[in-house]
């Protein structure tokens, strides 16, 4: 738990991707707002998922999904690698 404090797993939720309960309760958890959040993800349930707990999205290049599925679900952003990843943070 060094890197990540809070982690949901299927046994935690009622509601499965892409409903919005996982990101929900991680909010909670971590006490963040909306907009203090990113998905970063590598299937179109990842993106509809953020989308309907109203967080914005990162796709990442790297997936074996069809990225074409992927920006069906318009993702806020691209990842191409993880350092653009710091762009978008503003770090």
């Amino acid at each position: 738990m060094n890197y990540f404090p809070v982690i949901i797993g299927a046994d935690q939720c009622q509601n499965h991707k892409p409903h919005p309960e996982p990101i929900q309760k991680a909010l909670l958890q971590l006490e963040i707002k909306l907009e203090e959040c990113l998905m970063v993800g590598d299937s179109p349930f990842d993106l509809i998922n953020a989308k309907q707990a109203g967080v914005k999205t990162a796709a990442v290049r790297w997936t074996r999904v069809s990225w074409e599925m992927i920006l069906h679900e318009t993702p806020d952003f691209t990842l191409e690698n993880m350092h653009e990843l710091l762009t978008i943070c503003g770090v």
